[in-house]
């Protein structure tokens, strides 16, 4: 085999693994949609001991497509006297749909629930409430699974997380003055 001929196979074979690839990424998905996630959390007194804890993620579809949500859920973990917590919170507006099925040539239908859609621009916010003790330093994993809407073969996952400490963590930064003031002292 002389060098001409080596140099043409290697090419062939590069620019075919490259096709290989960019298929692959295209079919699921990469580069034909987005979803923008942004987690907001509050952190409030519910009774001696426990905090609201109230999560809001808001989503915002990419400019070249519609994104079909199909469930959002937040794991919430803390410590407490050394034993570690989790809470899993689904949250209200989105469920997980049911199955595809064929009932026409060109129709899907849904079993159940039908996934909701965020068309280009539009950026729709969904909250939850878990009480977690008032001691606790959270950290909050927020997942989305969602795939592009009407062509999307494989689903795409988006993951946003967040810290969230105690009220009473950013009190201790206060001066004193500051802190018998809050207390009512």
């Amino acid at each position: 085999m002389d060098v001409g001929t080596f140099n043409t196979s290697a090419q062939a074979v590069a620019l075919s693994g490259a096709f290989v690839y960019f298929l692959y990424k295209l079919v699921n998905g990469v580069y034909l949609y987005t979803l923008v996630l942004n987690i907001r959390y509050e952190r409030r007194l519910a009774r001696p001991g426990s905090d609201y804890l109230l999560i809001s993620v808001s989503t915002k579809a990419g400019a070249i497509s519609t994104v079909e949500l199909h469930d959002i859920q937040a794991r919430v973990s803390y410590s407490v006297d050394g034993a570690n917590k989790k809470h899993i919170v689904r949250f209200e507006g989105i469920e997980r749909p049911g199955h595809q099925k064929r009932d026409h040539r060109f129709a899907i239908v849904w079993d159940g629930i039908r996934p909701l859609r965020i068309r280009q621009g539009e950026e729709p916010t969904f909250s939850a409430l878990l009480e977690v003790p008032s001691s606790a330093a959270c950290f909050v994993e927020v997942s989305v699974i969602g795939k592009r809407a009407f062509v999307g073969l494989l689903p795409g996952k988006w993951k946003a997380t967040a810290h969230v400490l105690p009220q009473e963590a950013t009190l201790l930064a206060l001066p004193d003055e500051a802190q018998r003031n809050y207390y009512g002292q």
